[in-house]
């Protein structure tokens, strides 16, 4: 495991990290993460989770809603609803939270809202970025700006599809406060000393697989500045190469049935189980292995995060798993 590399702590110094990767790998940890690293730098930092869902059903094991909550010290978290979001919005182009209200629930005023690209997607994404410095939106006023915003983006492909969005409302809609606001944050995702998109993976390779192609997406496509790779749940190696090669082709230990009972083992069976145990380990690290070798072929800076029984819900938690990370354990 090595211990950060340059890139992590500078992503401290960016207005907004898009933090995306396939569903399960670990998202939420990463984003509460960074959001932890940088406050500690003493950054006023916001990490924002985008879901419809139960609002306790985040890394900080504690309710969330709309306005933003103080985590610790320098540090909030919130949860975006897109309707809601989407609502606001409206009441700072009409100047009108009521009358934002009624057109939002008018046939009509839906029908026109329904025709924006990707409404929800815009709702959430630039309701994150509106919390930044450089954010155009107006916010509510008991709201402020924060020097980083962290947003905990959905999997891979409907992340990506978020972050087409802007360059699609520039694109398609006319040249009104949309637009302009679209613009402004367009330009703000692609600027690498503003912005930063980070993919998290896991070395397994289904997942690297999704993690390569959503890269060359973002990075060559939508040509938006990447930041470290984070590798979650790398398991310690216990085994050198010549040992992995060494113990992969010993034979499997005999099979007994489950109805045999309590069985005593002559020495030689123990002897045939214990090699099958070192064989199982021997083939998982040396998976593990060509799978980070595969991740780092990508050629982005990485932070490997090492695997961690049970739940890391709860600050304290994941300020252990950030002492682990600094220590490059």
């Amino acid at each position: 495991m090595g211990v950060e590399p340059p890139d992590f702590p500078t992503m401290t110094e960016r207005e907004f990290v898009f933090v995306t990767g396939k569903g399960g790998v670990g998202k939420s940890t990463v984003a509460a993460l960074i959001g932890l690293r940088a406050s500690a730098a003493g950054k006023k930092a916001l990490v924002v989770l985008p879901s419809a869902e139960s609002v306790a059903a985040n890394p900080w094991g504690v309710p969330l809603g709309p306005e933003p909550s103080r985590i610790t010290d320098n540090l909030d978290a919130v949860v975006i609803h897109p309707e809601f979001a989407m609502r606001q919005y409206l009441g700072t182009i009409l100047r009108s939270t009521r009358m934002a209200s009624l057109l939002f629930h008018s046939k009509v005023a839906r029908g026109l809202l329904m025709g924006i690209p990707g409404p929800g997607d815009w709702a959430i994404l630039g309701k994150a970025w509106s919390w930044t410095r450089s954010g155009s939106f107006e916010l509510p006023a008991n709201q402020e700006r924060y020097d980083i915003v962290i947003l905990d983006a959905p999997a891979s492909g409907e992340g990506s599809d978020m972050l087409r969005i802007p360059g699609v409302i520039v694109d398609l809609a006319p040249a009104a406060r949309l637009r302009m606001d679209a613009q402004s944050c367009l330009e703000s995702l692609r600027d690498p000393e503003k912005s930063a998109v980070v993919l998290v993976s896991l070395p397994e390779d289904v997942v690297v697989q999704e993690t390569e192609e959503n890269l060359h997406l973002i990075r060559d496509d939508l040509r938006l500045p990447l930041g470290p790779l984070f590798i979650n749940q790398v398991h310690p190696l216990r085994l050198d190469a010549d040992d992995r090669a060494l113990l992969r082709v010993l034979p499997e230990a005999p099979a007994h049935s489950p109805q045999e009972g309590n069985i005593t083992l002559s020495a030689s069976e123990r002897r045939q189980r214990c090699a099958a145990v070192g064989r199982h380990v021997a083939v998982r690290e040396a998976l593990q292995e060509e799978h980070l070798g595969r991740i780092l072929a990508f050629g982005l800076p990485t932070v490997q995060i090492p695997y961690v029984e049970g739940d890391l819900t709860g600050l304290s938690a994941l300020r252990k798993l950030q002492i682990s990370l600094a220590q490059g354990l």
